[in-house]
């Protein structure tokens, strides 16, 4: 073990865990940076790894069962010195697609037609075997149950069921679900076992509210003696874990599970939902915005080409009137962009925005010119300048958005070191997220994504420094105020 690491019981008698652990949420295989960060994660002295069976369609799964591995054959690392946690619920991309092919499992929650949720026993076991699979294990350390509060979503705006009915269901499927991983425990495919939501931090009295304390009745009984972890959010900008008393007597979800002898998981400690947007707590490079106005002059620009491409181009390819619209359709991205650009809420969604939605629809239609213009060398230059077009007013965009997170990023910093001047002493803001989130009483390990071999470089530089106090109640309510101040940026 690291001597510069703390580690931690991830539950009595349990393995012990390090203070922070691998986040795979967006890991993958094929990206060999990837594999790199983990490994020097783990030779590092950080032995615990978190992913889902849904991330990255099960490619993270992928990345680990080969690390692990290539290590343990190398006699870097022992199996057993290494707590791998997985999560099961989502059906989406392949998982969705092999629940159709079998006809689909009982008490399905139907999100969208391309995400559904499960926690139905059969579902759960086919999870197992696919994770075990992937991943070339024998068990799984840790199996957690992945945001089930989207059953109180669905049953109460969907199906209009009164709450109480409602929370009575949601229970029943959760003790029926722990009754089957309990069998699964015995029969040694997993070893401990728990829920991820993100409701454990939630007011009462919220609609999707998990509370840990039913959870824990619904443990007992379905005679669940392997139920021992959770995991929740914790960031600057979410306080709730520590600030909302939502359990009996008065205390937070945090004071529970140490009570109740659970392990706590915090996840998202570098990525905040704040004032309906995604705030990234880190500081990158400065660099210079475009205005308002150079944005908005970007998506003409790229208007302006689209009428181009329509009036020159598009009018005299002979397409039959249908294939003209949707052609015509799928190139209007300026026309989406320039009622949209500043309603995203941050560079992140409009990336995913780019990338999911106008690239695949833009390119579509590029793709189909590019076929019809093969032997019009001046067409084909007319394709050319467009797309320089619309890649700059993506970047425009792009670069506004990542300035605009930017200056909310400083001000967190700003804000959180007048609050509480000994975290200052973290150097970084995101060594000051990281320290907030590890430095809090009931907190076992915090879950960083650290893609990058730096980044694991600058988490193991963090663990080595001493917490102090630990943060409690009174350290974080001096952030009370901390996410309205901070979001209120000029975006002008």
């Amino acid at each position: 073990m690291n001597p510069g690491i703390t580690f931690s019981s991830l539950a009595e008698n349990g393995p012990l865990v390090s203070q922070a652990g691998f986040g795979c949420y967006r890991v993958t295989h094929r990206t060999g940076e990837h594999g790199e960060a983990l490994i020097k994660a783990l030779e590092s002295g950080i032995n615990l790894i978190d992913t889902s069976s849904n991330y990255m369609d099960g490619e993270s799964e992928v990345l680990i069962g080969r690390v692990l591995a290539e290590m343990v054959e190398k006699k870097e690392i022992s199996r057993d010195s290494v707590v791998v946690v997985s999560k099961a619920g989502y059906l989406q991309g392949s998982n969705l697609e092999q629940a159709r092919a079998l006809g689909g499992f009982a008490e399905t929650v139907p999100y969208s037609e391309h995400l559904k949720h499960c926690i139905h026993p059969d579902f759960l076991g086919c999870q197992i075997t696919q994770s075990l699979g992937r991943m070339g294990l024998e068990s799984l350390d840790v199996l957690l149950l992945h945001n089930p509060e989207y059953y109180l979503g669905w049953a109460t705006q969907h199906k209009k069921l009164p709450m109480a009915e409602a929370r009575t269901e949601y229970y029943r499927r959760l003790k029926k679900a722990f009754i089957f991983l309990e069998k699964e425990r015995e029969q040694g495919r997993i070893g401990l076992f728990g829920v991820s939501s993100n409701t454990f931090v939630a007011d009462s009295e919220h609609p999707e509210f998990t509370s840990l304390d039913l959870v824990c009745r619904a443990a007992r009984e379905a005679n669940a003696s392997g139920f021992k972890v959770i995991q929740l959010p914790l960031n600057l900008l979410e306080p709730q874990a520590v600030l909302n008393l939502n359990q009996p007597g008065q205390i937070n979800v945090l004071d529970h599970a140490r009570k109740m002898g659970l392990a706590v998981l915090v996840n998202r400690p570098l990525n905040a939902m704040a004032g309906g947007r995604l705030v990234r707590l880190a500081l990158g490079p400065a660099e210079t915005a475009p205005s308002r106005i150079q944005v908005i002059e970007s998506i003409m620009n790229l208007m302006d080409s689209e009428d181009h491409l329509k009036m020159s181009l598009i009018s005299n390819l002979g397409f039959d009137v249908e294939t003209e619209a949707l052609v015509l359709n799928d190139l209007s991205v300026g026309k989406t962009l320039v009622t949209t650009w500043q309603q995203m809420s941050g560079l992140e969604h409009f990336q995913a925005v780019e990338s999911g939605y106008l690239a695949p629809k833009v390119n579509q239609a590029l793709g189909l010119l590019a076929r019809r213009l093969a032997e019009s060398k001046e067409g084909i230059m007319v394709l050319e300048r467009h797309v320089k077009i619309l890649r700059a007013a993506f970047d425009q965009v792009a670069l506004w958005h990542k300035f605009q997170d930017r200056e909310i990023s400083a001000k967190v910093w700003q804000n959180a070191t007048a609050a509480v001047p000994d975290w200052a002493k973290a150097g970084t803001l995101g060594h000051m997220a990281v320290r907030a989130a590890r430095c809090t009483k009931g907190v076992t390990s915090v879950l960083i994504g650290m893609r990058k071999p730096q980044y694991v470089v600058d988490v193991i530089g963090e663990l080595a420094q001493k917490c102090g106090p630990p943060a409690d109640a009174r350290t974080w309510s001096d952030l009370v105020d901390l996410a309205h101040d901070s979001l209120a940026v000029d975006q002008w």
